[in-house]
């Protein structure tokens, strides 16, 4: 009944894999896989001849639990059977999967195993075994859910999968996917075929940041400050922060420039955190999260905006950029003795010169009402000067 409601609701939507194809779909891309689902279960051998018959049923968090449960035992039909096409197994060790598991096999691991495989002695053992295998990794303490508690975490996987417009998908960088290559996560040096970068980053100021909700502190005025993140490698997570801006309410200017060295820029990611200083707990106001490989300094990527904010830009004898908020300047304004003599589209001179607005968003991941960051960013592949 299942495998016939399966098929005639799903119909061509449904992947089926053909003997005739060398390939297994763990080995096929997502573009070839582009608009079918594919089931994972328990599947009977090839060579069998029946029409039902019992499969074990082993529980995907079994590897957490010390005690070994007793092995249950479920009737499985060959017409549902034959409609699977990643085979569920359970993870027994590394050198046990290189042996006997086979491309159509997918194991599942709870987050609690994966951490510990990802950040102790078994990391470069994972890597490999994910440039051979597909695993699929559940959350601990819940459902397989497509959205978890808002947080960091939160913040970080949806400015992961950010990239690529918001697929879904993101291909792993060579380094972790081609056979040949040597990775390690705890490398502190140079990685082979990897090409570390710095970034250069200055934070200009911030605009229109709100009151952070829910904030029990008496009055209007926020005292704000920006954590600037990087994640990645452990030799590449480091954080950086602003001074506290005090008594300028929700337009702060900070002009404090930092410097990252990253080694694996490919998995690098970028966080901004806004927040209250105070004296019990610094209250969340706004937060933004990007990939590194998606600072492209000159182009517009994501939602790493341009607003249209012309209003508030001035151009400084100096050719740097200040703000004015007043309601009068509706246009792009340079001043007589600007680098710029003529009108020109602010969006195009602020594109050239590498300098950002990047919009806020909220610890659920909503959009901020005009919040944003100024900044310039500027990557180079050597200490010193940045170049836009």
């Amino acid at each position: 009944m299942v495998a016939h409601i399966l098929r005639t609701t799903l119909r061509d939507t449904l992947y089926r894999h053909h003997e005739e194809c060398r390939r297994e779909v763990s080995q096929m891309t997502p573009y070839e896989l582009r608009g079918k689902i594919i089931l994972m279960g328990k599947k009977l051998p090839m060579d069998f001849k029946g029409d039902q018959t019992e499969v074990t049923d082993e529980d995907e968090g079994a590897e957490t639990n010390k005690k070994k449960d007793k092995i249950r035992r479920v009737p499985l039909c060959k017409e549902l059977s034959d409609i699977i096409t990643l085979v569920r197994t359970r993870f027994l060790d590394f050198q046990t999967s290189k042996q006997i598991q086979t491309f159509r096999e997918m194991c599942s691991m709870s987050e609690g195993m994966a951490g510990k495989l990802a950040h102790g002695a078994f990391a470069e053992e994972f890597v490999n075994h994910n440039k051979l295998f597909l695993t699929r990794i559940f959350p601990n303490g819940s459902l397989a859910l497509n959205f978890q508690t808002p947080g960091q975490m939160m913040d970080l996987y949806d400015g992961k999968f950010r990239q690529n417009g918001g697929c879904g998908y993101v291909l792993k960088p060579a380094i972790m996917r081609d056979q040949i290559s040597f990775f390690s996560a705890n490398a502190k040096d140079l990685i082979p075929g990897g090409s570390p970068q710095i970034l250069h980053l200055k934070v200009i100021s911030a605009q229109y940041l709100p009151r952070p909700r829910g904030s029990t502190a008496k009055g209007d005025v926020i005292d704000p400050y920006i954590m600037v993140q990087v994640f990645g490698i452990p030799s590449d997570c480091t954080e950086r922060k602003t001074r506290t801006v005090s008594h300028e309410g929700d337009s702060p200017i900070y002009e404090e420039t930092f410097e990252f060295q990253v080694t694996l820029p490919e998995i690098a990611l970028l966080r901004f955190v806004i927040l209250d200083d105070d004296y019990i707990g610094d209250d969340f106001i706004g937060q933004y999260s990007i990939p590194f490989e998606c600072l492209q300094t000159g182009t517009r990527l994501g939602k790493l905006y341009l607003e249209e904010m012309y209003s508030h830009f001035l151009w400084r004898e100096s050719g740097k950029p200040s703000w004015k908020n007043h309601p009068e300047y509706t246009r792009p304004i340079f001043e007589p003795r600007s680098p710029h003599h003529q009108q020109s589209s602010l969006d195009h001179a602020a594109t050239k010169a590498g300098y950002r607005h990047i919009r806020l968003l909220s610890n659920t991941g909503e959009p901020l009402e005009n919040a944003t960051l100024f900044v310039h960013v500027a990557i180079t592949n050597k200490k010193g000067g940045g170049n836009s």
